[in-house]
C-alpha cells in the first residue's frame, strides 16, 4: 500500500551516522544518580508532545520518535538532534500507542501506530503505510491497552490487546498484511480493566509469554501452551499500573508498579522477592523504566522522578531537578552510553530532554 500521507524529509534507509566520540564503557555500569541534563531534544516549537519512543534501526541509526497534537509522527536523529522525517496526519484521531521493530533479517524497520479508529503498520525505510486495520468494524468502541510486536513460530505479528466487559482480555494477532491470524483469551477479574499488556520471549526455552496487569491482578500467559502460566497477584488492594520484565540476572524478574508501590516477582516461580513503598500516598507511579538489576526509575505526580535502589536501600530517592516528569525511558546512546530521555511538563508545554552521565559534561 503506497503512502497517501504528506511527509517531509527523505528516505533515510542508507544514511550513515558519523560518531564523533567513543562510548565510555564505564557509563554502562553507572547508576542513574550520575545523570545530568545535557540538552533539549529539538522538537517543533509549537508541538504538544503526547508520547515518544526510542528507535535503534537495523542499520545502526538512532532516532527519537514523538507524536504531536496534529497526529504527526516525527523522527529526530539523536546524533545531530535534528528532525529528519515527519509523517503528517498519520491518523485522523489521537494516537495512543507507537511501537518499533527492527527486522535485521529482511533489512527493514517496521513501526506500528494506534488510534481509536485504526491500527497502522509502516515500513519506515520506504516511508509508506503497508497495512491499515479497521478495528472499529470488528470491535466497536473497545480500546487497546497496549501495542507490541511478537514473533511466534518464525512469523512476526503485531499484537492488539482489548479488554472486554465479560471478564476476559482478548489479544488479537495480526500478520504484516493486516489479516487477523490468532485470538487469545485471558480471563481477568470481574469488572476490572487491564492497564497494561506486554510480552516476553525467553531465549533459553524458546517460549513466548504474555503478561497483563490491572487493579487487583497480575498474571502471565504461556502462548505456546495457550494457558495461564502464573498468577502473581490476586488482591483487590493492590494496584498494578505497569509491569516489565528484567532478564539480565540468573532469576528472571517481573517488576510491577502502581499505588505508590514497586514489587519484584520471580517470573517463573511467582514468588514475591521485594516490595518497596513510597512514603506518600499521592505518588501513583504511572510509568516505570528499568535501569539495570539494581535500579528502577518511576515517574511520580508533580515532583520529578524517583530512583529505586534495590541493592542498597529500600527508600526511593526523588530527583526533582528535571521538573515534573511524565515519562522517562532509558536508551543506549551511540556516543554517551546509558542515558535517559525525559518527557517533562512546563505549564501547558511538554518538552523532551536528554540526560547523560556527568562524566561527559
Amino acid at each position: 500500500m503506497k503512502s497517501k500521507y504528506s511527509t517531509t524529509g527523505k528516505n533515510f534507509k542508507n544514511k550513515k551516522v558519523i560518531q564523533t566520540k567513543k562510548i565510555n564503557s564505564k557509563c554502562d555500569k553507572s547508576n542513574p544518580y550520575n545523570l545530568a541534563l545535557f540538552n533539549k531534544i529539538n522538537t517543533n516549537k509549537d508541538d504538544f508532545i503526547s508520547l515518544f519512543d526510542f528507535v535503534h534501526t537495523y542499520n545502526d541509526i538512532y532516532y527519537i520518535i514523538y507524536i504531536n497534537n496534529k497526529n504527526d509522527i516525527i523522527f529526530i536523529n539523536i546524533i545531530d538532534n535534528k528532525i529528519v522525517l515527519s509523517i503528517k496526519n498519520a491518523h485522523h484521531y489521537q494516537i495512543f500507542y507507537i511501537v518499533h521493530y527492527s527486522d535485521k533479517i529482511n533489512k527493514r524497520d517496521l513501526f506500528a501506530s494506534y488510534s481509536s479508529d485504526s491500527l497502522k503498520l509502516w515500513d519506515i525505510n520506504a516511508i509508506e503505510c503497508i497495512a491499515e486495520i479497521d478495528l472499529v468494524s470488528s470491535y466497536g468502541d473497545k480500546l487497546l491497552n497496549s501495542l507490541f510486536f511478537m514473533k511466534l513460530k518464525n512469523q512476526l505479528y503485531i499484537v492488539a490487546p482489548f479488554t472486554f466487559d465479560n471478564n476476559y482480555e482478548k489479544i488479537v494477532l495480526y500478520d504484516l498484511k493486516g489479516i487477523k491470524a490468532k485470538e487469545i483469551k485471558i480471563k481477568i477479574k470481574s469488572k476490572k480493566n487491564v492497564f497494561d499488556t506486554n510480552c516476553y520471549y525467553e531465549q533459553k526455552s524458546q517460549k513466548n509469554y504474555i503478561f497483563i496487569c490491572g487493579p487487583g491482578f497480575l498474571k502471565s500467559f504461556d502462548v505456546n501452551k495457550n494457558d495461564i502460566y502464573k498468577v502473581y497477584c490476586d488482591n483487590d488492594d493492590i494496584l498494578n499500573n505497569q509491569a516489565l520484565i528484567y532478564d539480565g540476572d540468573k532469576i528472571i524478574k517481573l517488576i510491577s508498579a502502581g499505588g505508590g508501590m514497586v514489587r519484584i516477582w520471580n517470573f517463573h516461580s511467582g514468588a514475591l522477592l521485594n516490595a518497596i513503598k513510597i512514603n506518600n500516598s499521592k505518588y501513583n507511579l504511572p510509568k516505570i523504566c528499568i535501569w539495570n538489576s539494581d535500579y528502577l526509575i518511576g515517574t511520580c505526580d508533580y515532583n520529578g522522578f524517583k530512583i529505586f535502589d534495590f541493592k542498597n536501600s529500600n527508600i526511593p530517592q526523588t530527583i526533582s531537578e528535571f521538573g515534573y516528569t511524565e515519562e522517562a525511558k532509558k536508551i543506549k546512546h551511540p556516543i554517551y552510553g546509558e542515558c535517559l530521555v525525559i518527557l517533562t511538563i512546563h505549564g501547558i508545554s511538554r518538552k523532551l530532554s536528554l540526560a547523560i552521565n556527568k562524566s561527559f559534561l
